[in-house]
């Protein structure tokens, strides 16, 4: 963001908490992972990837102190499940070998 956006940003949000309204920025993701009150109440979840890559992800909200909750599966592989939905569409096994074939999936 600009400077001249940032120091804008900053002045309203000072106009505001001098008026006692509860008001805040929106993080982007990169905000989220630095912002140390997120980190404290241990707000990312670490997992891996297929080829042992790892990875940061946001954990579930709210967080319950008896039921915080977790992520347990980062979900399917990039393509897994491209034939079944093709075929759900009316594609034949033959046309998806094609499209395969050419790159197109």
């Amino acid at each position: 963001m600009p400077t001249e956006r940032r120091e804008m940003a900053a002045l309203v949000l000072a106009i505001l908490a001098a008026a006692e309204v509860p008001s805040s920025r929106v993080y982007s993701a990169i905000d989220m992972f630095a912002d140390p009150q997120f980190i404290a109440r241990q707000m990312f979840e670490s997992a891996r990837l297929p080829d042992g890559k790892e990875f940061g992800l946001p954990g579930i909200v709210p967080k319950l102190s008896e039921t915080p909750g977790g992520t347990e599966w980062i979900g399917p592989a990039l393509g897994e499940h491209t034939d079944a939905v093709l075929a759900e569409l009316g594609y034949a096994a033959e046309r998806i070998a094609a499209l395969r074939a050419d790159g197109a999936i």
